[in-house]
């Protein structure tokens, strides 16, 4: 089976179209008439969701955007949900238009669909070939009423459509099995290396056809880069799709080697990048699975039952030094501990945003609170519930301490030091998770209707020491200003040749109320460094930005992971984690 076989295939289906231009929702009365206000941080990508202000923001020509009615606003149009269902796409849709102003002109914009009267009303439009690119007004006029919000145009920006519907987590990506066989690729239905596939998008750019007719699939010749768990994928096609205006597809042929349930998907065009997304490998082609995360068993089991119950706890050490000289600084250490025990339904399970990865070489970068980033990590990123697992105490030569219930999750600071470099060496001497064993324990939850929601369990794990962060000091020497349209290389030593490295890094922006950028990677030990691509490091905000987020420097660590199963009644998969780190300031540039 060629490209070119699957090319013509994936380019003249639409099975699943609907999935991108339909959205659940519960209709509730329209409020009274009022001017209309439009959330400015949801003009975004259609497939990415990355905001405006954030690097890889803006909207693409001949791409689908979206905008959102800020709360409060008045609606955006008819109650109900409404979808563009012929061509020429029309340019008002039951009342409801969008116009692009940019340098003293403006455009109309071909309307996708309006969905008003939803709780958080929402609109897509194609962003015309023809709109200048630059900073413009988007202005949203439905019943008389109108609101503006300031709009980004790029020549290109990709984005992949996600599970989630939300930029987070599993693409929509298609296992090309064969010309009548073509599935989306799950944790429960993973592609084979070497299979083709098919990943769904919007942004790759004008393609010299109209954005409002039918589209003709044309492969746009424009250098895109595609990277599958770290490594460059062989692209067969790229362009738009057969069945649907502003929707891009990309085949390509999943690289040898792979095998995880959350392998790294990100696309990139010159320096604009896409979201970080996955998709799931296995030489089988049936159920994923990670050795240091779900079995196969446990997806087929939660395939099977329409649902799994997750507990998920981690212990975390992270050694900060905020570097003041050549080979000189001060260093800040934080052990911490969290845990949640949580019930999702198979659905949340497959769309579940998470920022593990499954292929050493690679990486996935996340928008999310600074803090949690670096210093503490939510165990359950997607929407859930705590269950009830009792009092969590964390065990180890130094003592105990018990987990604080947060609402949400578990949570613990085990213990802070601090210590000066060169004097006393990299990192302060003691703490709480000293490299060595931990039980992590709990009498079990409280009782309920029919017994406890989490029954006793008693889990271990050897916590190893951090590698050597080799050449901390020479990183974006001498002021650790690092580049980030280049590649950075870390180095390491000291650590079990078998062990996983993980290396983070995060930029916050000067705004308080705007998520903090963060990337993990991870590496096999042996291999003694790592290059942080050019892809990872164009998704941060950059220090001193004054036209875009403006970032300050947080870390750039290294350190090593690992994870241990345990076992608990009424949990159907319990991990055990630990992350011990060790980083400097830097300045993402």
């Amino acid at each position: 089976m060629n490209g070119d076989r699957v090319r013509h295939t994936m380019t003249h289906r639409a099975r699943i179209c609907a999935r991108f231009c339909s959205i659940l929702l519960v209709l509730v009365s329209a409020g009274l008439a009022q001017d209309l206000q439009l959330d400015v941080s949801s003009v975004s990508n259609a497939g990415s969701f990355i905001a405006p202000n954030y690097p890889n923001g803006g909207v693409s020509h001949g791409g689908m955007f979206i905008v959102k009615a800020a709360a409060g606003s008045g609606a955006l149009g008819a109650c109900g949900v409404k979808v563009a269902d012929q061509f020429p796409i029309a340019t008002a849709m039951n009342g409801t238009s969008m116009k692009i102003t940019m340098g003293g002109s403006s455009f109309d914009v071909p309307m996708i669909y309006v969905v008003a009267c939803s709780g958080t009303d929402q609109l897509a439009g194609i962003v015309p070939s023809s709109v200048p690119p630059g900073a413009g007004t988007l202005t949203v006029t439905y019943n008389g009423h109108t609101g503006t919000a300031p709009i980004t145009v790029v020549d290109r920006t990709p984005g992949f459509f996600t599970i989630n519907q939300g930029g987070t987590g599993a693409a929509i990506i298609q296992n090309y099995n064969s010309a009548t066989d073509l599935v989306v690729n799950t944790l429960a239905t993973a592609a084979k290396p070497g299979q083709y596939a098919i990943a769904w998008g919007t942004g790759l750019g004008p393609d010299g056809h109209s954005d409002v007719d039918a589209p003709q699939p044309t492969d746009i010749p424009v250098n895109l880069e595609l990277y599958i768990g770290g490594k460059l994928a062989s692209v067969a096609y790229k362009g738009r799709s057969g069945c649907c205006s502003g929707i891009d597809q990309i085949v390509f042929q999943v690289p040898d080697g792979l095998d995880g349930c959350y392998v790294p998907v990100v696309a990139k065009i010159g320096n604009a990048v896409s979201n970080f997304t996955t998709m799931s490998v296995s030489a089988s082609g049936g159920a994923c699975s990670d050795a240091g995360g779900l079995s196969a068993s446990d997806i087929q089991a939660a395939q099977r039952n329409n649902k799994i119950r997750l507990g998920i706890m981690d212990l975390f050490r992270a050694d900060i030094e905020l570097v003041t000289g050549a080979n000189t600084g001060f260093v800040t250490r934080y052990d911490q501990a969290s845990a949640v025990f949580t019930d999702l339904t198979f659905g949340d399970l497959l769309g579940m945003p998470v920022r593990e990865i499954s292929t050493p070489g690679s990486c996935t970068v996340w928008r999310g609170n600074a803090n949690d980033s670096i210093l503490d990590r939510p165990p359950i990123l997607a929407p859930h519930i705590n269950l009830d697992a009792g009092t969590i105490t964390v065990q180890g030569a130094a003592g105990s301490s018990a987990m604080n219930y947060r609402g949400d999750y578990y949570s613990a600071l085990l213990g802070t030091a601090s210590s000066s470099e060169p004097s006393s060496g990299p990192g302060p001497t003691s703490g709480f998770l000293e490299p060595g064993s931990f039980t992590v324990s709990s009498p079990g939850g409280g009782p309920i209707p029919g017994g406890k929601l989490i029954g006793a369990f008693n889990a271990q794990i050897g916590v190893a020491a951090p590698p050597k962060f080799d050449n901390r000091f020479a990183v974006g020497s001498p002021a650790g200003n690092v580049q980030r349209g280049q590649g950075v290389t870390v180095n390491w030593s000291g650590v079990d040749a078998g062990a996983l490295v993980e290396i983070r890094g995060v930029s916050a922006p000067n705004d308080p109320g705007a998520p903090a950028v963060t990337f993990f990677c991870v590496e096999k030990a042996g291999a003694g460094q790592f290059t942080i691509p050019p892809n990872v490091l164009l998704s941060l905000p950059a220090a001193g930005n004054s036209t875009a987020a403006s970032g300050s420097a947080l870390g750039l660590s290294v350190g090593v992971t690992g994870v241990a199963r345990f076992t608990a009644p009424g949990v159907d998969a319990g991990l055990l984690r630990y992350s011990s780190v060790f980083g400097r300031s830097v300045s993402f540039q």
